[in-house]
């Protein structure tokens, strides 16, 4: 009886001794005071300049012309600050050119060919600055080979071909054909045969001509 009668008591006591479930959280308490000011930072470092813009060209349009005539260039900048014209030169003998300024970043080449110009591409060079595009010089005529012959001619060699007109070119008055670029220089080549492509009516479209150039 005595066992049975502590059994119960440790029981009750255990029990009485588990936590009971949370309360209801109280009300939010009263909001503090602001703080005082922090102290001021040290100053940053200097921020690093921003890149210079390098001009540089963007587009080149145009960029032939044909003996005795002039065309145009333009040319299109990127940052550049065109104001004054600058210097434009070329090596190619027969050609003068002329700059005007359309904006900062706009400039217009006038380019003229002198009659006697040569066939060719001209190489234009502003400053240390080559232009992407070349001069394409459209010579007033131009001899074609006939099929299966092509520069250089050697001495004692036969040839025939076509001296060819470039449009708006043709036959008017007296005719001299040189041989040399050079008006007084030495003649290698002996024509055999030249005669007239074309006719008064349509105009004449080219000199068919054979002959050889000289052994000596």
């Amino acid at each position: 009886m005595k066992r049975s009668f502590l059994s119960l008591f440790v029981s009750a006591a255990l029990v009485a001794c588990a936590p009971g479930p949370d309360g209801a959280n109280g009300a939010a308490g009263l909001q503090g005071s602001t703080g005082g000011q922090g102290e001021l930072g040290a100053d940053g470092n200097n921020g690093a300049d921003a890149p210079a813009r390098e001009g540089n060209i963007v587009s080149v349009t145009g960029g032939s012309v044909v003996a005795g005539g002039t065309a145009q260039m333009h040319v299109i900048g990127q940052y550049t600050e065109w104001v004054e014209a600058p210097v434009i030169t070329t090596e190619y003998e027969g050609l003068s050119l002329a700059v005007a300024i359309n904006s900062p970043v706009s400039m217009t080449i006038t380019i003229s060919a002198a009659d006697d110009v040569r066939g060719g591409e001209a190489n234009l060079v502003m400053g240390e600055l080559q232009l992407p595009k070349t001069i394409v010089v459209i010579p007033a005529a131009s001899f074609v080979f006939d099929d299966e012959q092509s520069n250089p001619l050697r001495p004692g060699q036969t040839f025939s071909g076509t001296i060819v007109f470039a449009p708006g070119f043709g036959l008017a008055g007296n005719m001299v054909i040189r041989t040399s670029e050079v008006e007084d220089g030495p003649e290698h080549v002996v024509f055999t045969d030249v005669s007239l492509e074309g006719g008064i009516d349509r105009g004449f479209t080219g000199i068919a001509v054979d002959g050889f150039i000289s052994p000596s």
